[in-house]
């Protein structure tokens, strides 16, 4: 394979939006068994996100980001100004104080 002078960069956010914007056109056109769809679409929104915050956060920040993992732990958290929403247990959020 010929060598080019050209570093290329993945963006995998790029890719699952195409993903969010496929299946979210494909819920709206069906009146029956929209939900599927909508669900695949909603979570992988979810991951678009992620992935974009990681490459954002890798420019910005990259000496904090390194360890974000540790930073955004629930341990982390209360130092951050952040706490653990307890409902019923059957899910958890995060909150932010002041």
């Amino acid at each position: 394979m010929p060598r080019t002078p050209f570093e290329a960069q993945d963006f995998p956010h790029r890719l699952m939006w195409e993903i969010v914007e496929e299946q979210a056109a494909l819920a709206e056109e069906r009146d029956k068994g929209w939900s599927n769809p909508a669900l695949i679409a909603m979570e992988f929104a979810f991951h678009t996100v992620e992935a974009y915050l990681n490459l954002v956060g890798e420019y910005l920040a990259p000496d904090v980001w390194r360890d974000e993992r540790n930073l955004f732990s629930e341990r982390a958290l209360p130092r951050l100004g952040w706490e653990t929403a307890q409902g019923d247990g059957a899910s958890r959020a995060f909150v932010g104080r002041g």
